[in-house]
């Protein structure tokens, strides 16, 4: 019996400490500054520690993201800017083009503000 009792404890302890980081999660999307988040969860009874320590982790996992997403945007624009230079490259060099050729401009500028975009997310990441 007393195994369960542990077992219970263990799930509902998990359980607030989900609350706590959804709840600064949630302060921090709408723009709540890091003060006004400890102050809040202090208030909901965390020591000064606990709620640093939280703050700290979702910063950390923020930080994580955005790195993340600017390696997905680079990825995509170097895949799309070498695919319209590549597809006008051999639309140039092939023999049964006549004269005419194709430059893949969409790919070309989608791939580079991609780029653009992921380096400038990687910056701040």
């Amino acid at each position: 019996m007393s195994q369960g009792v542990a077992t219970d404890t263990v799930k509902s302890d998990e359980e607030k400490i989900e609350k706590i980081y959804r709840f600064a999660a949630e302060r921090m999307r709408s723009g709540s500054s890091d003060a006004a988040i400890r102050k809040e969860l202090q208030s909901k009874g965390l020591d000064a520690d606990s709620s640093r320590v939280v703050l700290e982790d979702l910063a950390y996992l923020q930080q994580n993201a955005r790195k993340d997403e600017s390696q997905k945007l680079l990825a995509q624009g170097v895949v799309w800017l070498v695919g319209g230079i590549a597809v006008a490259a051999m639309t140039y060099s092939s023999p049964s083009s006549s004269g005419t050729y194709v430059i893949a401009w969409g790919a070309i500028i989608f791939g580079g503000v991609q780029l653009v975009r992921g380096l400038g997310q990687s910056r701040t990441a």
